[in-house]
């Protein structure tokens, strides 16, 4: 990639870390995530007082590139500066700390830097030109070393040990009266993480100081395993939403290998797990619902589907404005146990002119039954706008009954009767909709965003499964005749039946 020689020594050190390393050890392969990895640290080190987050799944490179060809890469740069290097554990800083060292024994010369005569130590050394690494665990005292910069590479050992309240005190009295104590002015801080919990230090950290796009002090560069954009906004990778994370290990232009790694490690962790570590969005184990357990019990797998199941319908929370998703759930019964499967989800962010026609699409692919409207914004012009967009195209099939259904309470109300079903067994989610699944195991009251998959899948099984929810909901057959039209009696304010029908006397 480099020309051979001082030119090519100098190119890769102006490059970036992400570049030094792959022009220095034949091992090492770039990639879109380790460039933007390389580019952060690269920003945050040319950027004076700066505060930079990285977020990703484990074992993808991020902390040998941050916490230790980065640091190598600052020093071959600028060999007067003091690096704090911080983890969990002690064990962790000083493999970082070795790891600097070797590199600057063994590469250091090609940019004139050298270790200082008889720097024996892999937790505190320093270079000729008076730069040099501390590394440190939670916990260790740190007097003495005023840091030019600071980085924090995971600070939780395990899920125990982030969720141990105790612990968790612990590492952030330590951040904030000894680590962040020893910076110099201008010390930039780069924390990288894989997140445990939604009270992880780094997440602490950022919702008190903010984000730099909201006015804040922290540039976050979020990767999640398969890109959501309900979580970074538009991807920092350029990814369309539901695309996967690269890998050190598969190359890029293989996306069926990306495919099967990721969704492989997607069915071998736990919803919990996978939420927090992979996507980056972690959620407390209960929320107003369901815990993720319950959700995780009612899992299967899409082969797994009864060839018996029959009748299907399309449920629909259109978007009440704003950033709300629309919810689009596809849900089926097998009449010979009664259990209903949502099997497909194509919730999204769509415009009042896009939704229509994706509704008609999915149904006419699913061949449903039913279409299933909530008419909470709009009224009328819901199904209305599922008519037009069907006459729209030429269809393979008769148009599906059309249902519009009015919600009468809360989400929490709604949702408390289906919940009940699938405790019971009665109600069960295809494997890979992990996004539906968040829903249910983290929506509380008064989270910022409207959960449409979540309304959406309600829907689908109130229709499917038909719980005592007719205080809840209000529904009305499109296709169903009117109700009766009620004549008055002249000089009387009761009404009594239309002609034909027989009253009965007293009542």
């Amino acid at each position: 990639m480099f020309p051979e020689g001082p030119a090519g020594d100098l190119a890769a050190l102006l490059a970036g870390p992400q570049y030094l390393a792959a022009h220095l050890n034949p091992n090492w392969t770039l990639r879109a995530h380790t460039k933007a990895i390389g580019e952060a640290f690269r920003d945050a080190v040319y950027t004076p007082g700066s505060k930079t987050a990285i977020i990703t799944p484990p074992q993808v490179g991020k902390s040998v590139l941050s916490a230790q060809w980065g640091p190598f890469w600052a020093l071959m740069g600028n060999p007067g500066m003091r690096i704090m290097t911080t983890s969990y554990g002690q064990a962790l800083a000083e493999r970082n700390g070795r790891a600097i060292r070797t590199l600057v024994a063994e590469h250091g010369h090609l940019y004139g830097r050298h270790l200082a005569h008889g720097e024996r130590s892999v937790t505190c050394w320093s270079l000729t030109h008076g730069g040099g690494v501390l590394s440190a665990g939670v916990g260790a005292a740190l007097t003495g070393f005023p840091a030019d910069m600071l980085i924090i590479d995971d600070l939780y050992k395990s899920r125990a040990d982030a969720e141990s309240p105790a612990i968790r005190e612990t590492v952030w009295d330590w951040l904030s009266s000894s680590a962040l104590t020893r910076l110099s002015p201008g010390a930039p801080i780069l924390m990288i993480g894989t997140l445990w919990t939604e009270q992880d230090a780094i997440l602490r950290l950022i919702d008190r100081e903010g984000r730099i796009e909201d006015g804040g002090e922290w540039r976050v560069l979020h990767l999640p395993a398969i890109a959501d954009h309900t979580l970074t906004g538009p991807d920092p990778l350029g990814r369309a939403d539901g695309e996967y994370l690269t890998h050190p290990k598969i190359p890029e232009r293989d996306q069926e290998a990306l495919r099967e790694f990721w969704e492989n490690r997607r069915a071998s962790t736990l919803l919990l797990d996978w939420q927090a570590l992979y996507q980056g969005d972690p959620k407390p184990r209960q929320g107003a619902v369901l815990t993720w357990e319950s959700v995780e019990n009612a899992m299967f797998n899409l082969p797994q589907l009864p060839t018996s199941v029959g009748r299907t319908v399309v449920a629909v929370d259109p978007s009440g404005g704003g950033q709300d998703e629309v919810g689009i759930i596809v849900a089926s019964v097998d009449p010979t146990t009664g259990i209903a499967y949502i099997t497909h989800d194509y919730s999204g962010q769509m415009s009042v002119t896009e939704w229509p026609l994706g509704v008609c699409s999915v149904a006419e692919e699913h061949r449903a039954d039913r279409i299933i409207l909530e008419t909470n914004f709009g009224a009328g012009l819901v199904p209305q706008a599922i008519r037009s967009a069907w006459a729209a195209e030429e269809r393979s099939t008769f148009r599906p009954a059309i249902s519009a259904v009015r919600a009468l309470k809360g989400k929490i109300l709604r949702a408390e009767p289906i919940a009940v079903e699938v405790t019971l067994g009665r109600l069960r989610f295809e494997r890979n909709l992990t996004k539906l699944a968040k829903e249910w195991a983290s929506y509380v009251p008064g989270t910022r965003t409207s959960p449409g998959r979540l309304d959406a899948s309600v829907y689908a099984a109130m229709a499917l499964l038909r719980p005592a929810v007719a205080h809840l909901v209000r529904e009305t057959a499109e296709d169903a005749p009117a109700a009766p039209p009620r004549r008055r009696v002249p000089g009387r304010g009761a009404a009594v039946p239309a002609a034909g029908r027989r009253r009965i006397p007293g009542k």
